[in-house]
């Protein structure tokens, strides 16, 4: 409870300032240039006015900036995220250990433990926050965690990944494949600019995992259909793409892309699959190609300079915005066309009826 409420919350109001502080200096940025531009207009009446709103912004910047980094300090104290992640690790395992799973790990009895049943969900979605702010604020300490200690918190995710009936809210086997997008390797990371990729040492964990080879990849393709019945409607696509990012990552790995194609040869489930691909495609193209147009014409309105200032910095906030939404659009168009292109192209992934298959020919011919 102590966890739950001091450091976890913590955890909370460090990501809230550091997207005020990331908001204010875009801000900041954006009067800073409508300033320079009245300068050399020789605008007065605007020039005392922006330069007023640059100050205070100013201000307010340093303020956050000072109040994110104290909090930083204290809470990636070494000595208190390795007592924090040996408290979560215990955690983790004894979740795990109340479902009471077969020798095997999966599947899980079909009856739910009394014991499991009656746990408040925060337990488990406290691993869940302590992993994905340790991600954010101390990312070196999973390079530094022993293989074993990874694999107990990897145990825990796909154990429950694959079991909706024992965890209902599907934010929290959500927040699982955040972490797990965390772990992958990968040549980049869009989602934290600046900040070194998780290692390549961090796959031993994967390649090192039984439990992980045979079920994590086929959960994950169960789970990307099942998100489409949650509430929140853009949440789903953040947390396809990052199954996406997982998925391509497991099919270069060959004991993930068994179990794959293995998937893949369930005909009902893989054409759910496909079909959930297939509708994010079209969705999210035509999602970026409205953003383009609307990128045109807000380029347009700020090129022209015909605007007062204040009109004129709402309208380049507009534009990043729209130049945010679009690109993020158009990385996931990719990425799902990427998977249909891999997934189609093997010789053992199940072809569904001739009928469906013209079907989904002429969807993608739209596309």
């Amino acid at each position: 409870r102590v966890l739950h409420m001091g450091l976890l919350t913590s955890f909370q109001l460090h990501s809230k300032m550091s997207r005020e502080l990331a908001e204010t200096e875009h801000k900041l940025a954006a009067y800073q240039q409508q300033l320079d531009a009245a300068s050399m207009g020789g605008q007065s009446a605007a020039l005392a006015m922006i330069g007023a709103e640059v100050d205070f912004m100013r201000s307010v910047s340093d303020e956050l900036r000072r109040a994110v980094l104290c909090y930083q300090v204290q809470l990636a104290d070494p000595e208190l995220l390795a007592a924090c992640t040996r408290f979560y690790r215990l955690v983790a395992r004894w979740l795990v250990a109340a479902a009471r799973p077969p020798p095997e790990g999966l599947p899980l009895p079909a009856e739910v433990p009394r014991l499991f049943a009656s746990m408040p969900e925060h337990f488990m979605e406290d691993v869940a926050s302590y992993l994905n702010h340790l991600g954010q604020i101390a990312p070196a300490v999973f390079d530094n965690m022993a293989v074993e200690e990874l694999g107990d918190f990897l145990t825990m995710m796909v154990t429950f990944v694959a079991s909706p009936a024992y965890v209902k809210n599907p934010y929290l086997r959500a927040s699982f494949t955040r972490i797990l997008r965390r772990l992958v390797p990968r040549a980049d990371d869009d989602d934290a600019p600046g900040r070194p990729p998780p290692s390549d040492r961090l796959a031993l964990v994967f390649s090192a995992h039984p439990l992980a080879k045979q079920h994590l990849a086929p959960a994950l393709m169960n789970f990307f259909v099942e998100i489409e019945f949650a509430e929140g409607y853009y949440e789903k696509y953040t947390y396809r793409r990052d199954m996406a990012e997982i998925l391509d990552y497991f099919w270069k790995q060959p004991d993930y892309k068994a179990a794959m194609v293995d998937y893949a040869r369930h005909t009902g489930k893989f054409v759910r699959f496909v079909n959930m691909l297939i509708n994010d495609s079209i969705f999210t193209m035509d999602e970026a190609l409205t953003k383009l147009g609307s990128i045109k014409t807000v380029q347009a309105r700020i090129d022209g300079g015909n605007e007062n200032p204040r009109v004129q910095q709402q309208l380049m906030a507009e534009l990043q915005q729209d130049e945010q939404h679009a690109r993020y659009f158009m990385n996931f168009t990719n990425d799902v066309m990427h998977m249909l292109e891999y997934l189609s192209a093997h010789d053992e992934v199940g072809r569904p009826s001739p009928t469906y298959s013209e079907a989904t020919l002429n969807r993608l011919r739209f596309l």
